[in-house]
């Protein structure tokens, strides 16, 4: 596994060969910038959810997706959906 320290989307993103044009990490999996290019994931410690298109994105009910960030209100049901 990377160092703590490594640990970014693109660097996941990469590892485990996810294949998203935009990734992002956060070490809380909390909140993210919004996501703007398709396919995108963001990751945080317990994994990934890897969104297909910007509607399957802003139409996820357990995101808050705002004019600048999106907050997260619990991944795994989104993982089963989202790819």
């Amino acid at each position: 596994m990377l160092a703590s320290r490594a640990l970014s989307g693109r660097a996941l993103n990469k590892l485990w060969n996810v294949g998203a044009k935009h990734a992002l990490y956060h070490r809380e999996g909390c909140w993210y910038n919004n996501l703007r290019h398709f396919p995108a994931a963001p990751f945080d410690p317990n994994g990934y959810v890897r969104f297909e298109s910007e509607d399957s994105y802003r139409t996820c009910r357990h995101l808050r997706v705002r004019r600048k960030r999106m907050s997260g209100m619990g991944f795994p049901p989104c993982r089963a959906t989202s790819g």
